[in-house]
């Protein structure tokens, strides 16, 4: 595999005390993007200036509409819009990737040691 691909995966054998150091890294990961998507969706909230026309805008997409309303251009819309998709996209490549990674790590005979309830996890390979 790619070295730069290998960098990306997270790599529970690398890492101290995994068995705790993994579960607290995730759940401070988490709860610091809950924080920032609230605090984003607090202020998105606060100043859109009318709810009604972009829920009812032409685009038939509310996220569109709202990009269309600030930029009142289609080509910044269409740029906006090609990053979310992109985004998506991406996202859903990459965590599909790391999921068969971390499920191969919780599986494995080896690996499933050093995992919070690795050894029961092992018995099902």
């Amino acid at each position: 595999m790619h070295r730069s691909l290998m960098v990306r995966f997270p790599r529970a054998e690398e890492v101290n005390d995994a068995s705790r150091t993994l579960p607290k890294a995730l759940f401070w990961g988490v709860a610091l993007n809950a924080v920032l998507g609230y605090l984003a969706i607090f202020t998105l909230c606060f100043t859109i200036d009318d709810p009604k026309a972009i829920l009812s805008g032409a685009t038939g997409y509310p996220f569109i509409q709202l990009f269309y309303n600030v930029t009142k251009s289609y080509a910044g819309t269409n740029v906006m819009v090609a990053i979310i998709i992109i985004t998506l996209v991406a996202a859903g490549e990459l965590g599909t990737s790391v999921n068969l990674v971390t499920l191969d790590q919780h599986l494995s005979p080896r690996g499933g040691s050093c995992v919070t309830f690795g050894r029961h996890a092992g018995n099902l390979a």
